[in-house]
C-alpha cells in the first residue's frame, strides 16, 4: 500500500471554478426556462379546460331547454287532439 500526501499551499484553480459556476448558472437558466414553459403549458391547459367546461354547460343547457320544448309541444299536441276528437265525436253523436 502506498500513500502520497502533499503538504502545503496549492494554487487555487480559478478557471476551473469559473467554468463550474458558469455551467451551474447555465443549467439554472435552462431549468428556469423549462419551468416557465411548464407554467405556460399549465395556463394554456387551464384555459382550454375552462373553455370546454363552458361549452359543455351551454350544451347541457340547450339540451335541457330542448327537452322542455318537446314536453310543451307534446302537451299542446295532446290538447289539440283531445279537442279535435271531442268535437268529432260530438258532431257524430248529434247527427
Amino acid at each position: 500500500m502506498y500513500l502520497d500526501i502533499n503538504v502545503g499551499a496549492s494554487k487555487h484553480d480559478q478557471d476551473h471554478d469559473r467554468k463550474h459556476v458558469n455551467d451551474v448558472a447555465q443549467r439554472l437558466r435552462d431549468l428556469n426556462n423549462k419551468l416557465e414553459e411548464i407554467r405556460r403549458e399549465q395556463q394554456y391547459q387551464r384555459e382550454r379546460e375552462a373553455d370546454f367546461r363552458n361549452l359543455s354547460e351551454a350544451t347541457n343547457a340547450r339540451a335541457a331547454w330542448y327537452t322542455v320544448f318537446q314536453i310543451v309541444v307534446l302537451l299542446a299536441t295532446c290538447a289539440w287532439q283531445m279537442r279535435h276528437l271531442t268535437r268529432f265525436f260530438e258532431d257524430r253523436k248529434v247527427r
